[in-house]
């Protein structure tokens, strides 16, 4: 076996060349980076809270309390009766209504996910380059330069989509899909899609879509 220290300096320098090239490849993969294969490496983001009136709370690694400043990805936050939040990150802001439940599953500068568990929310995106996807148990609905709402009516197996501008794509597991600017509401029970209609002013939830407007 040839030793190490019987190796001439140039072949040294090869070798250690070589091991330092194969670390950071692998360091590279780890992170994601474009020259060691990956999609490049993206910085961590997280929302940033603008407003919330009444009692909001984050639960974050099975830990519960008052709203962060700024949720991270896997973050789930909550508002309670007569409470909301407003937050935002980069183009987008999201608005959250009373009794609502969202979860971050992604968030980065192309794409962002979130899971409305239940309740109602708002989500204005001004980047025609960023992908937002809203899923609940049986739903997704994505779109990109648009403003929806997506209402969660989770004891009914219900979802609402209501673009408010713009237009976005809606499916349901076990069923079709539409790609429209008209309000539609989802029966996850029965895997339908029908169109509806929708007047802010005249919802139950007028007070928060005037939040909205303001």
């Amino acid at each position: 076996m040839l030793r190490f220290y019987h190796m001439t300096t140039s072949t040294k320098i090869l070798i250690g060349a070589f091991v330092i090239l194969v670390v950071a490849l692998l360091v590279g993969q780890r992170l994601g980076f474009e020259f060691a294969g990956g999609s490049g490496f993206h910085a961590p983001l997280s929302l940033q809270r603008l407003e919330t009136v009444g009692t909001v709370t984050e639960t974050r690694d099975n830990i519960s309390g008052p709203v962060s400043d700024n949720p991270p990805r896997g973050a789930t936050i909550a508002t309670d009766v007569a409470s909301r939040a407003k937050f935002s990150q980069g183009s987008l802001t999201l608005w959250m209504s009373e009794d609502t439940v969202l979860q971050i599953n992604k968030l980065e500068t192309d794409s962002v996910e979130f899971r409305i568990i239940k309740g109602r929310i708002i989500i204005s995106n001004g980047k025609r380059s960023r992908q937002v996807t809203v899923i609940t148990d049986k739903t997704q609905t994505t779109f990109t330069e648009a403003d929806i709402s997506i209402v969660n009516y989770d004891f009914l197996q219900k979802v609402s989509v209501i673009p408010l501008s713009g237009s976005f794509t809606a499916s349901v597991d076990g069923g079709s899909s539409v790609t429209t600017p008209m309000p539609v509401d989802i029966s996850e029970a029965e895997a339908t899609i029908t169109f509806t209609n929708f007047s802010p002013s005249g919802s139950a939830a007028q007070e928060f879509y005037a939040w909205f407007n303001r």
